[in-house]
């Protein structure tokens, strides 16, 4: 055999033999009825109940390359009930997971304790001792599901008695806690499959360097007048768009949730103001225009109950639409202009309507982010969402480390009145840092403009948008996908390779 035969044979070995590695608290995807890889893009949430492809949490402290097992903990509870029958619930609620040959268990204390890192161990009289690591993640960890439709906010049980009467459990932060043995606590399996039968988070791609780099920066000041009886300054930025040929935002202030100001400016270099009109329209989230009828949109007042139509031109209130048994909820609002339809959030769905507000299509969204507002540009809707608190420092409830300036991609192909097979499938998800928060996204003039809230920008208090030409952006996100794994706009979702529902 010669010498690169040899090295060939070990090489393969080496392959063969070697499993990734994965940290503690990783998230999966993976199918325990069918045995089946699956992934974010159609998985199950409080939302979306119709699929069996399941999050999951690593619970292994050391994994290695050796191990072709790790054992995981399901993400969000399937069933409740007392320490006393969890193991009949157990049972029941794991009774279709005949692919999962391992035996289905709970977690325990010692896990917990190993996982948490406790320097002193809880107990009755001493709460206030605190872990090193969380346990899974703050939304699904408050959920459970009971014929598909109930919840429970209190966490999930343990096996572990801590005496007679009380039990450990983890709580809906991740954290460990005491409770007596009756009280209704979720189920939360934990099993032990293979790691080539799991798919792993995929990593948003971050365009932080893009936006750094090559995008244009347009800043405004805040006015420094007072408007109202309440003699307030509105400088926080809710959202924006552009009109065929303006630049419009609203801002707001938090002491008055009645009322906000629309500023305006001029293209081409959006430098000229047009207009500075102070209203009724609250703190809003999100605006739209509509190209056909030249009337722009605002969510608003605080409760997003009512939604305003403004002429772009004179900037009066043509019509206020109030949300009824009629009219949607919008939380945020974007106009598909290729099928002259209005697109919605609320309630954790995406929808779609008629010009006068009537719903045509929806679907779930599986994120839990703040939602900030979306759009609609070529086929695609691009959403926009941003935790509370201060740039670049996430809260405890994010979804991710990084869990907030997130943009998720949501294809929403409508050709001759059919919606694509893949309508509403997830497609990309973006994240920008260090640029504060992020509130909104247009388009305009082939280019990709994203505004964020307040700021400072060269020592001075700014509205800041930024404008990149959407083909470069588009393809440089490709680039970076490709190379660090992420998916964005999935080559099967390509316009000339679409598929229709009949």
């Amino acid at each position: 055999m010669s010498l690169i035969q040899i090295l060939l044979f070990i090489i393969s070995i080496i392959i063969i033999n070697t499993h990734p590695i994965y940290k503690l608290n990783t998230l999966f995807y993976f199918d325990p009825e069918t045995n089946n890889k699956c992934d974010e893009t159609n998985y199950w949430t409080p939302f979306n109940q119709k699929t069996t492809c399941y999050r999951f949490i690593n619970l292994e402290l050391k994994d290695t390359s050796e191990k072709e097992s790790i054992k995981l903990m399901l993400d969000h509870n399937i069933a409740y009930s007392d320490f006393n029958s969890y193991k009949s619930k157990l049972k029941e609620a794991t009774s279709k997971w005949k692919k999962v040959k391992e035996t289905i268990s709970i977690i325990d204390e010692d896990t917990i304790f190993k996982i948490m890192n406790y320097t002193n161990k809880p107990n009755l009289k001493n709460k206030k001792t605190k872990p090193y690591h969380y346990l899974g993640y703050y939304y699904m960890n408050s959920y459970y599901i009971n014929n598909g439709k109930e919840k429970n906010e209190y966490g999930y049980w343990t096996n572990t008695l801590y005496n007679k009467d009380y039990v450990y459990t983890i709580n809906k932060d991740g954290k460990n806690t005491i409770v007596k043995k009756n009280e209704k606590r979720g189920i939360r399996p934990i099993i032990k499959i293979l790691k080539k039968n799991i798919n792993i988070i995929t990593k948003e791609i971050d365009i932080t360097e893009i936006m750094i780099k090559k995008s244009k920066i347009y800043k405004y000041p805040f006015e420094n007048k007072k408007y109202g009886k309440k003699n307030l300054i509105y400088k926080q930025l809710q959202g924006f768009t552009f009109t065929k040929d303006k630049l419009i935002f609203h801002s707001s202030n938090n002491d008055d949730r009645k009322h906000g100001i629309l500023y305006s400016y001029n293209s081409p270099d959006f430098k000229k103001n047009y207009k500075i009109q102070y209203g009724t329209t609250g703190h809003g989230n999100g605006m739209t225009f509509n190209n056909k009828t030249n009337k722009f949109l605002i969510c608003g007042p605080d409760e997003y109950n009512e939604l305003y139509e403004y002429d772009s031109k004179t900037f009066k209130i043509e019509k206020i639409h109030k949300a009824s048994n009629k009219i949607p909820i919008f939380r945020s609002i974007g106009y598909d202009y290729n099928n002259n339809l209005y697109i919605g959030y609320s309630a954790q769905k995406i929808f779609f309507t008629d010009t006068k507000f009537k719903k045509k299509y929806q679907f779930d969204i599986g994120f839990f982010e703040g939602a900030q507002d979306l759009e609609y540009y070529n086929g695609f809707v691009f959403m926009t969402t941003s935790e509370l608190g201060s740039p670049n420092k996430y809260q405890s409830y994010s979804f991710y480390e990084k869990g907030t300036n997130l943009i998720y991609i949501f294809n929403t192909q409508i050709i001759n009145g059919k919606l694509s097979k893949d309508f509403g499938r997830l497609v990309g998800r973006l994240f920008i840092g260090k640029k504060g928060e992020l509130e909104g996204i247009s388009f305009f003039d082939n280019n990709v403009f994203l505004g964020f809230a307040t700021k400072k920008i060269d020592n001075v208090n700014a509205y800041t948008f930024y404008g990149i030409n959407y083909k470069l952006f588009e393809r440089d996100i490709r680039l970076i996908g490709k190379k660090q794994g992420s998916f964005v706009f999935d080559n099967k979702l390509d316009n000339r390779k679409l598929s229709f529902k009949e």
